[in-house]
């Protein structure tokens, strides 16, 4: 889908925009993602629950909430990838979890290059970012910036493998800028990868 455009939307539960839990490819270009909203649950724009590869190429999510975690998007076990290009998250919210702008779980990888992750908040870890389980990570020439961390970890991001075997965690010229986190790392915090490359 291109050009799409979803704005004020609300779920009492998860996916203010979109939920999708049924295997296929989901796709989506220069499209936008404004104030979703998850009232009692998880993504706030889009919530992924075993759905399979998702595509987000030009796209902005902003100003969007979730209750629990993933202000902008929670994906959880799509043993898949979730790639993100030339895309932007701003001033998402997990109110009161993990992962302000993305939660990803359990075999959902991700690989972001050439976007921007700034001025989103989660209560907990992942101001921006947030990783857990048997996660692979693959962050190019993506900023940052200005992403918190109020009562946790990595207030850009937060990778924890967890349970995983043979995680990596690959971060090529990024720029990590005035992120804050209440404990450890306030750019990056990492438990468990077994692969980290910084360059």
């Amino acid at each position: 889908a291109s050009n799409e455009s979803f704005a004020n939307n609300t779920s009492d539960y998860s996916g203010g925009d979109i939920a999708a839990f049924t295997r296929f490819d989901l796709n989506f270009s220069d499209s936008s993602f404004i104030r979703g909203t998850a009232a009692y649950g998880h993504g706030g724009s889009i919530y992924l629950d075993g759905s399979g590869p998702f595509t987000l190429d030009g796209g902005t999510i902003d100003s969007s909430e979730a209750f629990y975690s993933g202000g902008g998007i929670y994906a959880l076990g799509l043993n898949e990838l979730v790639t993100i290009t030339d895309s932007e998250f701003t001033d998402c919210d997990s109110v009161y979890g993990s992962g302000g702008a993305l939660y990803l779980e359990e075999n959902s990888d991700l690989a972001m290059s050439d976007s921007l992750v700034a001025s989103n908040t989660a209560y907990y870890s992942g101001g921006g970012i947030y990783a857990y389980n048997q996660v692979d990570i693959d962050l190019l020439e993506t900023n940052l910036d200005g992403n918190d961390a109020l009562f946790g970890s990595g207030g850009g991001l937060s990778a924890d493998a967890y349970l995983g075997v043979n995680n990596d965690l690959h971060v090529q010229e990024c720029v990590f800028t005035q992120n804050n986190a209440m404990y450890n790392g306030g750019g990056i915090s990492v438990i468990n990868m077994d692969h980290i490359v910084v360059s």
